[in-house]
């Protein structure tokens, strides 16, 4: 399925998935059982998902064993990469490897390439490179994207403009590894600073197929505001710490207010402690959107993607998002899909997208 729906019921799954306790990055087709759970241990149904994940207790486990929690094996670690629910699944604490300066499994000391073979790209800002990008749905005969070319610099962000259907939403599938390209090849280099010490004027390092770099690692460098964002029947401290788990009250807030969030969150009736019913039942869909910026605020990504940020929001909601996601674009690499051409004002390129097909594709 094309477009923002299709997208969306992605990241929809992948939500569910590590709520369930099922790894998210776990690849279609896969027909092994997750990994085995302790199901004899449970906590309250209140607790938190993210909480109940990092004492090492699956969400789905019984009630009536008063065994302690499994030990944590301390002195391992992880690549920092990883994302934290495989770092708890694997029973490695997520601030276990500070201070450990060995280089982590499958990695050499460079950091450039581990010994599978995979690449790795460091975490801060990097270039992407789209050459004769195609991509076709399966059942499709049609391309969805046809011959795209497409650079985009780091820290600058890229307007993807054009009619539904165009192909907007399937060049943010790419980025978001949801899908991959039937031919061409997208490409990405560390930003100056990085492993390979890239210049300012894109020379100097080399370029690494997408498709090389661990999906898991590719994501977290990528914060995902959709156009329906997933909230939980949790608290709005616990939907916004889905950014980053482990961050504590000062920094949840201080997220909210650059996302223009603190002002409702704070009049909801036990503020940052309210629970939110279902997918958000007790917001609008603007206070929605922007609890998701509050995440992508709090996630801090390098790379930020935003579906339609404002698509039927009322006028002062919107203003709201609006003033919100301009703010978190600064200093990062963005890509906005948007109908609404007041957009243009706020990034730094705008990209014509037509019948799958880029029209201007240099970012500089």
């Amino acid at each position: 399925m094309e477009g923002v729906a299709a997208a969306e019921q992605v990241f929809t799954e992948l939500e569910r998935r590590r709520a369930s306790g099922v790894d998210a990055g776990d690849t279609e087709g896969d027909t092994r059982g997750p990994r085995s759970r302790a199901r004899s241990r449970t906590l309250p149904e209140n607790t938190p998902l993210e909480r109940r994940r990092a004492s090492g207790v699956d969400v789905g486990d019984t009630e009536g064993d008063t065994r302690r929690p499994r030990s944590r094996a301390r002195s391992r670690t992880l690549p920092e990469n990883t994302p934290l629910e495989r770092r708890r699944a694997s029973g490695v604490d997520a601030g276990d490897t500070e201070g450990d300066t060995r280089p982590p499994p499958g990695r050499t000391e460079s950091g450039d390439r581990r010994a599978d073979g995979r690449r790795a790209i460091g975490d801060g800002a990097v270039w992407i490179r789209m050459e004769d990008v195609r991509l076709v749905y399966p059942g499709r005969e049609a391309p969805a994207l046809n011959g795209v070319e497409l650079l985009i610099a780091p820290g600058r962000s890229v307007l993807l403009a054009g009619p539904s259907g165009s192909g907007k939403s399937s060049l943010l599938s790419l980025l978001l590894r949801f899908t991959e390209p039937v031919s061409g090849r997208i490409l990405v280099r560390a930003a100056e600073g990085g492993p390979a010490g890239l210049g300012a004027s894109g020379s100097g390092a080399e370029w690494v197929p997408l498709q090389s770099v661990p999906v898991e690692e590719w994501r977290r460098r990528i914060a995902w505001v959709p156009q329906s964002p997933y909230l939980f029947d949790d608290t709005v401290a616990d939907n916004i710490r889905l950014g980053a788990p482990d961050a504590g009250m000062d920094e949840v807030r201080a997220a909210a207010e650059r996302a223009e969030a603190d002002g409702f969150i704070r009049a909801l009736p036990d503020g940052y402690g309210t629970r939110l019913g279902e997918r958000g039942a007790r917001l609008s869909a603007g206070q929605r959107q922007r609890i998701a910026v509050a995440r992508a605020f709090l996630r801090d990504a390098p790379i930020v993607l935003l579906d339609e940020p404002t698509a039927h929001l009322d006028p002062d909601n919107a203003a709201a998002v609006r003033t919100a996601v301009i703010r978190l674009l600064r200093g990062r690499t963005g890509v906005v899909v948007a109908h609404d051409t007041r957009w243009a004002d706020a990034v730094d390129e705008v990209v014509p997208v037509r019948a799958g097909r880029v029209e201007s594709g240099v970012a500089p």
